[in-house]
């Protein structure tokens, strides 16, 4: 099947599918124009309610965490998992660095938040020696939202509006997050569904306890869609391959976390 023909994208998804190289397998839900991730199709005679966490294939929206502590957030991460596209090469040494910018309230809300930017960095085995990088410049906040613009070097550095939430944070040694890139409302089902399982520790050189836990919470949080670990593909770490550099962020970054750093603390 021409994944591609027969599904459209907007240029906001096709960059976003850029941050990570992980392929998706999706499959034509017979009679409509719908598409599914994972094992089952779903029913194409399901409403938007039915849709929602109970037909097989991953949600326009997840919920998210009831309450996250933003800060847990900070410091090195390792990519474990990842579900982003099939039209990216595979990646290899994801890491990245969340940085703390201040902690305010996002404008125009109530939402107490951290403002925060991240520089990650990883290498394509198509290009090899060459180091990919991105950075993400935003809010984190404790309802487990996630939003701000990721500026990718593979894009010249353009700001691209992300919307992710944290589904489960566990004790400061690994996270999922879940955003989705391409919504379908007809069906409920995301179209371009992105899903990433950090963990603090390479994961080259995670235990095999350290693995089986991880992927018991993955699938926990992905039983209601009928996926599981094996579903979310593992991101390759070749210790051979040296790890990039992070390097400076280009001018449009530090202009963002110098606006965001202005915003006034919140009265509480």
């Amino acid at each position: 099947m021409d994944y591609h023909a027969h599904l459209p994208l907007s240029p906001l998804a096709m960059v976003l599918l850029a941050i990570s190289g992980y392929g998706l397998v999706s499959y034509e839900t017979p009679g409509a124009s719908a598409y599914v991730v994972g094992k089952y199709n779903a029913s194409v005679y399901a409403t938007p309610d039915v849709a929602y966490g109970r037909l097989c294939g991953l949600p326009n929206v997840m919920p998210a965490m009831e309450s996250l502590e933003p800060e847990k957030t900070h410091g090195l991460w390792y990519t474990y998992r990842a579900l982003t596209s099939p039209f990216v090469p595979h990646g290899l040494n994801e890491k990245l660095y969340v940085h703390k910018i201040s902690r305010t309230v996002v404008p125009l809300t109530s939402i107490l938040a951290e403002y925060q930017w991240t520089v990650g960095s990883h290498y394509y085995p198509t290009e090899p020696g060459v180091c990919q990088f991105w950075y993400w410049v935003g809010s984190v906040g404790r309802d487990g939202t996630e939003r701000g613009d990721v500026y990718l070097s593979r894009s010249s550095y353009i700001p691209i509006p992300t919307h992710f939430v944290a589904v489960l944070h566990k004790d400061d040694k690994y996270y999922i997050e879940y955003g989705c890139a391409e919504t379908n409302l007809a069906t409920g089902i995301c179209r371009v569904p992105m899903a990433f399982v950090r963990t603090r520790i390479r994961p080259s050189k995670l235990s095999a306890y350290d693995r089986q836990e991880i992927d018991r919470a993955v699938n926990a949080v992905f039983a209601p869609y009928c996926l599981t670990a094996e579903d979310i593909p593992l991101q390759s770490f070749v210790d051979a391959t040296p790890d990039c550099e992070f390097p400076e962020p280009p001018e449009c970054v530090p202009q963002k976390i110098k606006a965001l750093s202005q915003l006034p603390e919140p009265v509480l």
